[in-house]
């Protein structure tokens, strides 16, 4: 699977993937950029993952889907969410309880959250005064009430 944020591109074709990817046994969902900014692309080799459902928000792609790690393999659902995150506080507390209340909504116990999520995880003496230490304090909140959810 290839995950990409900041495509900067409003129109994709298949033979762009094809293209990236390598060959065409692929599928692909694109979030277009907003003029030139933004963007984010997932791609899946179609015979290692099986997409059962699309997620598409503002900020972000879900794949949720059977993952297989060899043709003659059982399979495990998976979800793999692709983010690229606003900078600005309101709209990024947002996105994060739109994950967590998907992550809470769907059956999947495997998940995989990667992307920009434009947030410090760690401050560093020298990034201190730079750093919104609440909006890091409410990052950590949320990846640990992530953890803590059982199904």
């Amino acid at each position: 699977m290839i995950c990409i944020q900041e495509t900067k591109l409003q129109y994709l074709q298949d033979s762009n993937c094809y293209n990236l990817w390598g060959h065409n046994n692929i599928n692909w969902v694109n979030k277009q950029a907003t003029r030139k900014s933004g963007g984010v692309l997932t791609i899946w080799n179609k015979e290692k993952n099986k997409c059962e459902k699309q997620v598409v928000g503002n900020m972000y792609i879900g794949v949720i889907g059977q993952f297989y790690t060899n043709v003659n393999a059982n399979s495990i659902l998976v979800s793999t969410f692709n983010v690229y995150s606003s900078c600005v506080l309101n709209e990024k507390l947002n996105l994060w309880e739109e994950l967590a209340s998907i992550k809470l909504r769907e059956e999947c116990k495997q998940w995989c959250m990667l992307g920009d999520f434009n947030v410090v995880g760690e401050l560093m003496k020298e990034e201190a005064k730079i750093i919104n230490e609440a909006q890091l304090e409410k990052w950590k909140d949320l990846i640990i009430s992530l953890k803590r959810q059982s199904f």
